[in-house]
């Protein structure tokens, strides 16, 4: 007997249209091996995470005859309604902060809590949250600041990060990762179960058949075969970025506030190396005469341009990865 495949229905709530519902897939092998849980479109419109999670399914489902060991288990669609309306939110509502959720709560809540509560009755050894960044960004993998109260589960999770060939940096820095309420992400609340867990984040729109999707689908590869759930080969593949930030070496940071709003002019691409100082871009009135330079605070990377060329006063056009 091959590889077994089926699908896991999670009603989350009854509405006068029908039952609102969750849909997990899943194959399990004929041998004994790890559980892994993988989820994309948490935030409904990030299309570069859920297209690259379907893409790797295709392909996983095509060799199911092979000697597989353990079980996949995807939810490729954690946020229905937000993809059908091309919406970050439900309701106002980030389900992505509304960790562990609550059975009788808002919407989000509800999927919040179906989510966490089905991966830990599936008793998943990894849980990985894909998310899509704007175009101008560098595909990265982020660590839980949480992590640091959980030393096992923290090196747990970097081992298991470090198999899936892109950079792995630690999340912003406590006050920021509470100020932004991180703390009630799925990954946050997987390791205060004592779950490894870690986000992977994309480019997406425009870059997102060549670039995001791929990469993720990649990483995904290196993963089953990492964790021994295919054995017909080492993980071997990498991304540049993996290179440049290596494992657990660079930290999120958040650039310096336009004090003006106008036409911003970027000096420097993602990925680039910057000095503390260095003018990333200028911002230019109706004149086209230059109202503010904007300087980084910190030697570091470009890990994220903000994808707009008017910007707003108090908008941060520039996110760094920093050394530890």
């Amino acid at each position: 007997m091959g590889a077994v495949m089926r699908m896991h229905k999670v009603v989350v709530a009854e509405t006068l249209l029908g039952d609102f519902t969750l849909k997990f897939l899943e194959i399990k092998g004929k041998k004994d091996g790890p559980t892994l849980g993988i989820v994309s479109g948490i935030h409904g419109h990030e299309l570069s995470s859920i297209g690259g999670l379907i893409e790797f399914w295709e392909e996983f489902i095509a060799v199911k005859h092979r000697n597989i060991a353990g079980r996949v288990i995807i939810l490729p669609f954690a946020n229905p309604l937000g993809l059908m309306l091309m919406e970050r939110e439900v309701e106002e509502n980030d389900p992505n902060r509304s960790f562990p959720g609550n059975p009788k709560g808002a919407l989000a809540d509800r999927m919040a809590y179906s989510i966490l509560s089905f991966f830990k009755k599936e008793k998943v050894d990894l849980v990985i949250d894909i998310h899509t960044m704007n175009p101008l960004s560098v595909p990265h993998i982020i660590i839980d600041q949480n992590c640091v109260y959980f030393p096992e589960i923290k090196s747990k999770t970097l081992s298991l990060a470090d198999m899936f060939g892109i950079g792995v940096v630690i999340d912003f820095p406590y006050f920021e990762y509470k100020k932004e309420k991180l703390d009630s992400s799925l990954t946050a609340q997987m390791i205060e179960h004592g779950i490894p867990s870690f986000t992977v984040e994309v480019p997406g729109e425009n870059y997102s058949p060549s670039c995001g999707e791929k990469i993720v689908s990649s990483g995904l590869w290196n993963m089953v075969r990492g964790l021994g759930i295919i054995k017909d080969r080492k993980p071997d593949w990498r991304h540049f970025s993996k290179e440049t930030l290596g494992t657990d070496s660079f930290s999120y940071f958040l650039g310096p506030v336009a004090e003006h709003a106008g036409f911003l002019k970027r000096l420097v691409e993602p990925g680039e190396k910057v000095l503390t100082g260095q003018i990333l871009g200028e911002i230019r009135d109706s004149s086209c005469a230059v109202t503010e330079q904007i300087k980084a605070l910190r030697q570091g990377y470009i890990a994220d341009i903000i994808n707009a060329s008017i910007i707003s006063a108090g908008e941060r056009p520039f996110t760094f990865f920093v050394q530890n």
